[in-house]
């Protein structure tokens, strides 16, 4: 999975400096590119859950854990490819589908998710969040400055110290967190992705609108884009979102990827 966001970030990062560049701006904001939310639920319950379930009836629970798995990866691929496929007709949908049609679902999504995900920890924890949340105010929308040191530098360090002086944080979650950080070898699972792809059959009334969901979403993002005036070639940012959900299938993740860019302009 983290091979997959690497790509896709710096393919994303590529896509911006030709515009900046084509257009001698310095002020093109890149889209940001992650793991499509939708797609996971929709594999996690509607593919590995049941395939694991099914497999309970008959084999034992380590086997059954490695089928759902395999069955879910082998899935993802076949969205990346479909992806791919999905290329030819990306244009043609955003040209000839009204921007209302393509944006008002997002916006909704980003209100809800986005907006209101971020905006209630803020307001659980006034004491710690109201100064940072200030600072990002009047640092990115009031233009004031802090000299040479970053705004979001500035709020991460209040913020971070005020998390510590009012106890919000926690010495034992950065020792568990400290745990986690080893090196874990990297996994090849290709060869047993591809013997389980017969399986799949099963599941392509998930993994087919699945794929077509994640090509819809990067159109729309592509169409908020260009709302705000950075226009991105549609084809490639689907081109990009279906080679990073492939290399994540390759080495690994059922987690398929798509841009997240959302513009309130």
């Amino acid at each position: 999975m983290s091979l997959g966001m690497l790509w896709g970030n710096f393919y994303y990062v590529y896509m911006a400096r030709k515009i900046a560049y084509r257009e001698q701006r310095g002020d093109v904001c890149v889209m940001p590119y992650g793991i499509s939310t939708m797609g996971a639920f929709a594999f996690i319950y509607a593919i590995v859950l049941p395939t694991y379930n099914q497999c309970l009836l008959t084999r034992n629970k380590a086997h059954c854990e490695e089928l759902a798995y395999y069955v879910a990866l082998a899935s993802n691929f076949a969205v990346g490819i479909i992806l791919l496929l999905l290329c030819i007709v990306g244009e043609f949908i955003r040209r000839n589908t009204p921007r209302v049609a393509l944006l008002s679902s997002l916006s909704g999504l980003g209100f809800a998710y986005l907006a209101m995900n971020e905006c209630l920890p803020v307001i659980a924890n006034p004491i710690v969040s109201f100064i940072p949340f200030f600072i990002i105010m009047v640092g990115y929308f009031g233009e004031v400055s802090f000299g040479p040191i970053p705004v979001v530098v500035v709020a991460l360090v209040t913020g971070t110290s005020l998390g510590w002086a009012t106890s919000l944080n926690d010495v034992a979650q950065v020792r568990d967190a400290y745990e986690l950080m080893k090196g874990y070898k990297l996994i090849f699972p290709i060869r047993e992705m591809f013997k389980h792809m017969d399986e799949i059959m099963p599941y392509l009334s998930t993994t087919i609108p699945t794929a077509i969901a994640n090509a819809i979403v990067t159109i729309q993002c592509v169409e908020s884009a260009r709302q705000a005036g950075d226009f991105y070639p549609t084809q490639e940012a689907m081109f990009a979102d279906g080679i990073g959900t492939l290399i994540s299938s390759f080495f690994g993740s059922f987690l398929s990827m798509t841009s997240e860019k959302i513009s309130f302009e």
